[in-house]
């Protein structure tokens, strides 16, 4: 296993998707989300090998239960609400400067004014989904088009 180790903050589509990542990558993780269900669904999955635990993460008292900062090498923010992102970020970074502890925190950040105001909390990097996706169609589109004129050049 690698020394660096990997909280991720909510398992919905895309924390499942970067504890997998990271987890197949060597990595140590552990997952958390508020939704028992969710967590259920994640262990009784055989393809998960990660850890995971039902926790609220905007509670101070978790993160110190779970000795989050003093484990942990970097946190990932992918919950799906902003201001409990938001918080999140907050309580990780206050926490580690609590135990004198250096965390980095990378959170989704639906937008440049989200991220502005999680750089402002604390995250230093930042996951750009909508944007990836965005820009993904786009090409997407693109290609499809031109594909389809320069079939109709060529079927005259």
């Amino acid at each position: 296993m690698s020394d660096k180790k990997f909280l991720v903050c909510g398992l919905g589509k895309v924390g499942i998707a970067v504890a997998d990542t990271l987890d197949k990558m060597y990595f140590d993780v552990i997952g958390i989300d508020i939704d028992e269900n969710v967590v259920a669904n994640v262990r009784q999955n055989n393809d998960y090998r990660f850890m995971c635990y039902v926790a609220d993460a905007r509670n101070l008292q978790f993160v110190e239960t779970l000795r989050a900062v003093e484990d942990f090498n970097a946190a990932v923010v992918v919950i799906g609400d902003f201001l409990t992102r938001m918080l999140c970020t907050k309580i990780i970074k206050t926490h580690a400067q609590k135990v004198g502890r250096e965390i980095e925190v990378i959170a989704w950040a639906g937008n440049k004014l989200e991220e502005s105001m999680l750089w402002d909390l604390g995250a230093r990097r930042f996951i750009r989904i909508e944007e990836n996706l965005g820009n993904q169609a786009f090409v997407d589109r693109l290609v499809k088009y031109h594909r389809n004129v320069a079939y109709r050049m060529f079927e005259n």
